[in-house]
């Protein structure tokens, strides 16, 4: 004999289906990895950062403390948006956007960096998030380095969004973006258009050939960077497949990126 189901336990099973979603959820976030400073941020740290409707000020705060991710703004992908960061005591500033939410912030999602020897500068820039990016939201990393521009490697005082600093701190945000408007002029990429990547190590780890496919633009490059956002190598593309050394390269895991004007594709690489 069959057992009738009652509405009662349809709704007891239906509240334990939504409470699984979102424990899967909560436990497929992403960690970020985070830049070490030896020496503290006593005074060397973002001091006022303002992009659209983030207005974020340090104060009295203490320095130290990193996520300000409940502050957010929505920016158009493809779209120019001013921002200007303020920081103490000769620190530079570096701007990354996590675009494929591994937590990584690799050098290829910098979106600014400079350094200008003051005790206390304001940077004015703009920032453009790729044209391709999918509508979605990210985690926006800033960091004040004291005598880096935070992202050219080799410097001894420190570089990268998760490299170890002598002194600096870092705030994160939330950024949303969208696509824009219909008829707003910007180009959108069809299926067609869109590149594709293949990445293929040959059996000795001497070198990998990348393989791209799709439409692609002037002034394109493919780059490789560590797990750290170290940047090893980068080549302008000139056919559709592009090599790169890694034979004196660790074993590990690796990015390869193609950048253009309108788009840009990341992929992982085994060595």
């Amino acid at each position: 004999m069959k057992t009738k189901t009652t509405p009662m336990k349809f709704k007891i099973l239906s509240v334990l289906i939504i409470a699984l979603f979102f424990v899967n959820i909560l436990s497929a976030q992403v960690t970020y990895c985070s830049p070490t400073f030896a020496s503290g941020c006593t005074t060397w740290s973002n001091q006022t950062i303002m992009l659209d409707t983030i207005n974020w000020t340090l104060g009295v705060t203490d320095c130290s403390l990193s996520d300000y991710t409940a502050m957010r703004t929505t920016v158009v992908r493809g779209v120019a948006k001013a921002m200007t960061v303020t920081n103490a005591s000769w620190c530079g500033i570096g701007v990354w956007v996590d675009f494929n939410h591994d937590g990584m912030f690799d050098s290829t999602e910098n979106l600014y960096h400079m350094y200008t020897a003051a005790a206390t500068q304001t940077y004015n820039f703009n920032v453009t998030v790729p044209a391709a990016t999918p509508v979605g939201t990210y985690r926006m990393r800033v960091i004040a380095g004291w005598g880096s521009d935070c992202y050219g490697t080799g410097n001894t005082n420190g570089y990268g969004s998760c490299g170890a600093y002598t002194y600096g701190n870092f705030d994160d945000f939330t950024l949303g973006v969208v696509a824009p408007p219909s008829g707003a002029g910007i180009a959108e990429l069809s299926a067609s258009d869109v590149i594709k990547l293949s990445v293929l190590a040959n059996p000795d780890n001497e070198f990998a050939t990348i393989t791209i496919s799709g439409k692609q633009s002037d002034n394109a490059t493919i780059s490789l960077t560590d797990i750290t956002g170290k940047l090893l190598q980068t080549k302008k593309v000139t056919s559709d497949n592009v090599s790169f050394d890694i034979s004196t390269l660790a074993k590990g895991m690796y990015f390869v990126t193609y950048t253009d004007a309108k788009q840009r594709q990341v992929v992982k690489m085994k060595k």
